[in-house]
């Protein structure tokens, strides 16, 4: 019985994974780009402005001047030296899940569109992206949701695990799942947030883990979606 429900488990995980749209930082030659879609190269089209903060910090651990760029469909970022990380917090705004699948409409623009709502939500995104080792990495950066390694990526052994904790408001979020893209293992943070994760032993790597929070009394929805990534390549 316990394989089964662990595999249901896995299958709705894999699931959610599987529609949702991931966030992290690109290199294009020697610029970098927010991007948003499905990595590591199918990327699709946002409005600038949803991006509500971006850091970098080098090699150092040293806050690195950012200066965001918007284009048509992304922002651009202008950086003063290589980043060896990268964080962004993204508010994309409301959503609805229907019978039709999810749209991005608010409750009251989807009932006017003659959908079903099942649910409205708001989504905010968080992310973390690797370029270098840094000490920055393994530091909590304030992020809505965050998933802080307790040692730094991409000084792993082959074969090691990741030993991460996952902060909500700075807080340890105990007993919520953790998705490694390329592995298909369910991973559960413990009564600290803290949890090992197995790693695909190289290429790119997406962490994600995600939160929800019941609405603020008086808004028309139903709660605040949080999903947090980190992501680097392992070589």
């Amino acid at each position: 019985m316990h394989k089964v429900v662990l595999a249901v488990c896995l299958t709705l995980l894999l699931a959610a994974s599987a529609g949702a749209h991931f966030l992290w930082v690109q290199s294009a030659g020697n610029s970098f780009f927010v991007a948003r879609g499905l990595p590591p190269a199918e990327f699709y089209d946002y409005h600038p402005e949803k991006i509500k903060d971006v850091k970098a910090y080098d090699r150092q651990g040293q806050p690195l001047a950012v200066r965001n760029k918007p284009e048509a469909a992304r922002l651009g970022l202008q950086l003063p030296a290589p980043p060896a990380m990268v964080t962004v917090v993204a508010e994309w705004g409301p959503r609805v899940n229907t019978p039709q699948g999810k749209k991005f409409l608010s409750r009251q623009e989807a009932l006017a569109q003659g959908l079903t709502v099942e649910e409205a939500f708001v989504s905010m995104q968080a992310a973390k992206t690797l370029f270098a080792p840094t000490p920055a990495a393994t530091k909590p950066l304030g992020l809505p949701l965050e998933i802080v390694p307790l040692q730094d990526p991409l000084t792993l052994a082959p074969g090691q695990e990741l030993p991460v904790q996952v902060l909500f408001s700075g807080l340890p979020l105990a007993n919520t799942r953790v998705r490694v893209e390329q592995v298909r293992e369910l991973f559960t943070t413990d009564a600290h947030g803290k949890v090992h994760l197995k790693l695909a032993d190289r290429g790119w790597q997406m962490i994600m883990a995600s939160h929800q929070v019941p609405a603020p009394a008086g808004q028309d929805i139903d709660y605040v979606q949080y999903m947090t990534f980190l992501s680097f390549t392992r070589p």
